[in-house]
């Protein structure tokens, strides 16, 4: 391919997003995304699995809606998205939540939805959801942090089928002794179980870890 022939595509990419502040615990925003090849000459790429450097490789029509609710003593968000293109449809959710039930102790959890269905048939979707707790009370040596995720993944419908759940624990512990010492303990856990092409496979993964410092 030559340059002169990369020079013939013209494409048009317009956005706007706009936010709004209902109130003083209420806020919104909204955005909407296209992008429309107005003329292009046919040429396939060097390497199918690569796209190109620049523009888009399908004209692709995408939208979304949040909000943000933040009473003072905790906030909460949620998201929807929506995109709808020539050779693939998706839409995907996202919520959260903050909040310190006590001066020492933080709380946050999340969720996510994605999923997308392409011009092949093929089938993808996953989910994942977190709980984080912080413990840092004030004048205290102690610091612990522990997060959990329950994930989960499918893909129908290309070479394979695919299913992958996973649960994922981790706790970070930090301790400060006298003067410079610090010593920090760790323990993270995980789940795994896979289906591919209706065949089973499980296992658990542990990692210990200790440091000190000085």
């Amino acid at each position: 391919r030559s340059k002169d022939d990369i020079a013939k595509t013209i494409s048009a990419d317009v956005s706007l997003t706009q936010k709004w502040k209902l109130n003083e615990q209420w806020s919104m925003d909204f955005g909407a995304e296209k992008s429309d090849t107005m003329s292009s000459v046919s040429i396939a790429p060097f390497n199918s699995n690569v796209p190109f450097a620049h523009g888009s490789s399908s004209d692709y029509t995408a939208g979304s809606i949040g909000s943000t609710y933040n009473p003072g003593n905790w906030i909460w968000n949620a998201r929807i998205e929506t995109r709808d293109a020539a050779n693939e449809e998706s839409w995907s959710a996202a919520t959260s939540a903050q909040t310190n039930p006590r001066e020492a102790i933080g709380v946050l959890t999340s969720f996510k939805l994605f999923d997308s269905k392409n011009a092949a048939g093929a089938h993808r979707s996953n989910s994942d959801l977190r709980i984080d707790l912080a413990y840092r009370p004030i004048g205290s040596p102690w610091i612990v942090l522990n997060k959990l995720e329950l994930k989960e993944e499918t893909d129908e419908g290309g070479s394979f089928d695919y299913e992958n759940r996973r649960i994922v624990n981790t706790i970070n512990t930090n301790y400060y002794a006298i003067d410079r010492w610090q010593f920090g303990l760790q323990h993270g856990i995980k789940y795994n179980k896979e289906t591919i092409d209706k065949v089973d496979y499980n296992g658990v993964i542990n990692l210990y870890g200790a440091e000190a410092r000085y």
